[in-house]
């Protein structure tokens, strides 16, 4: 059963950050199978408020108030966010070296991301499909909220998936050159007929900054709505979400992090010859979780993959449209 959080107003999170930051030592020397803010539910769970209709302008500016008062969520290498061991050449050195803000809010038909990355060597040089390798974020969403633990980078998404926007907004399933969808490409909305541009599904907008960068993305709705499904755009939905950042200094990648890296059951999903073994209770409440249950039959922890699966993610819910802005009369 979810963990819901006790919200003021419409969301959020509270987090206590060191006063100097991380140690470069501990982030370079993270251990990838540790407890942490990324595992912990409450930290993981936001509401994100509604917002009117096309009131948030993907210009590569971001604020609290553009995004209906949302409270912007910090996340620091070993502080809040779990690191990925690999890189050919991991380095960080601080906050300023790499850090992100995230925002979200959502309107009628679209969910809208922002980041304000801090970043001293703001950087992009790799085709769209290998963007990790450059200065990116990554994001990850299961409208269905399944919990079920895939790899979406080997998985046909049919709604959803796993995708990345560089620095500049560009997104990694779209080919720029055939101004389609890339061929044969599964890890984004199989099955939902997207294009990206500023007035399709999908689309992402960024530029440097005094600190870094910043970038907006936004989906529409229909990238989400799977018609064989209950899912509805409505407030009270909850999405499994994540978001990392790939931090690119000059020999491609040099730091991966996430904002969620929850418990889960490796490899607990209806593929798997032990799912048949549960109870419909058993799967409805997730008893597989607990190491106390019967049904905990697969081993749970903390390992690389979960960055990449539904059971792994943190969780958005849609919330209540947010306070409007007082109409003016200059008379």
């Amino acid at each position: 059963m979810k963990m819901r959080l006790v919200l003021s107003l419409l969301f959020i999170g509270v987090f206590v950050f060191p006063a100097q930051g991380q140690n470069p030592q501990d982030v370079l020397n993270f251990d990838e199978t540790q407890e942490g803010p990324w595992s912990d539910i409450a930290n993981t769970t936001i509401t994100i408020p509604k917002v009117a209709n096309g009131s948030v302008k993907l210009d590569g500016v971001v604020s609290s108030g553009e995004y209906g008062g949302f409270q912007a969520i910090p996340v620091e290498p070993g502080v809040n966010a779990w690191i990925l061991d690999y890189a050919t050449t991991k380095d960080w050195q601080s906050p300023e070296d790499s850090s992100f803000s995230f925002y979200a809010a959502y309107d009628d038909n679209f969910l809208y991301v922002g980041v304000d990355v801090k970043d001293d060597v703001v950087r992009s040089n790799d085709p769209n499909a290998q963007f990790w390798k450059d200065d990116a974020v990554e994001i990850l969403i299961d409208p269905l909220n399944t919990r079920y633990d895939y790899n979406y980078d080997s998985t046909n998404n049919y709604y959803g998936g796993h995708v990345y926007f560089n620095y500049e907004g560009r997104f990694s399933p779209w080919d720029d050159a055939a101004g389609a969808p890339r061929a044969g490409q599964t890890l984004w909305s199989s099955l939902a007929e997207w294009y990206y541009g500023e007035d399709k599904e999908v689309y992402g907008f960024g530029k440097e900054s005094a600190n870094g960068w910043m970038m907006e993305m936004k989906f529409h709705k229909m990238n989400f709505e799977d018609p064989e499904s209950d899912f509805k755009w409505a407030k009270g939905t909850d999405i499994a979400f994540n978001i990392g950042l790939d931090d690119d200094d000059g020999a491609d990648l040099a730091l991966q992090y996430w904002w969620a890296n929850r418990l889960r059951a490796i490899g607990a999903n209806p593929e798997s010859d032990l799912w048949e073994l549960l109870t419909d209770e058993e799967i409805n409440s997730k008893a597989y979780l607990d190491p106390n249950s019967s049904a905990a039959l697969w081993e749970v922890g903390i390992d690389a993959n979960g960055r990449l699966s539904p059971a792994g993610a943190g969780d958005i819910i849609l919330g209540d449209m947010a306070a409007p802005v007082l109409e003016w009369n200059l008379y």
